[in-house]
């Protein structure tokens, strides 16, 4: 079965996610650790429901999960810094853990004025690569 989900607003890179802020550990100990930003988290927690939303209810992979996506950007961002947020997201929404996608960047425009990541998702079988140019959408 292959399904696909819409993203949308810019994507945050790895880059911007973390911070140093300040925990406690169970003794009561304070230290400084590294946390996600508030961007951040509302940007995974948003890009979370709207997989969630566009996921079919029947949908239950075999094994891996091939991931092709398309970026549509407004400003130009690395995909590789793309992935940790975008997988986190997946993962929280689908309930399958992130070591199972097999993720392909099929195209990346920049300069769109409705930034967002088109998602296909589809069983991963041997021999198989969805990562065939796209159909040509753009803004």
């Amino acid at each position: 079965m292959m399904w696909t989900a819409t993203i949308w607003g810019q994507p945050i890179s790895v880059n911007d996610i973390y911070e140093i802020v300040w925990r406690y550990s169970s003794t009561g100990r304070r230290y400084k650790g590294i946390g996600k930003k508030d961007t951040a988290v509302k940007y995974q927690d948003d890009a979370t429901l709207q997989v969630r939303v566009a996921k079919p209810s029947g949908w239950i992979p075999s094994g891996q999960v091939r991931i092709t996506i398309d970026a549509f950007l407004s400003n130009d961002i690395d995909c590789d810094n793309l992935s940790k947020i975008l997988m986190d997201a997946i993962q929280s929404a689908t309930g399958i853990n992130d070591r199972m996608f097999l993720s392909c960047w099929r195209s990346k425009s920049i300069g769109n004025k409705q930034p967002r990541l088109v998602l296909e998702f589809s069983d991963a079988k041997a021999g198989v690569c969805h990562c065939r140019p796209n159909n040509g959408e753009s803004d």
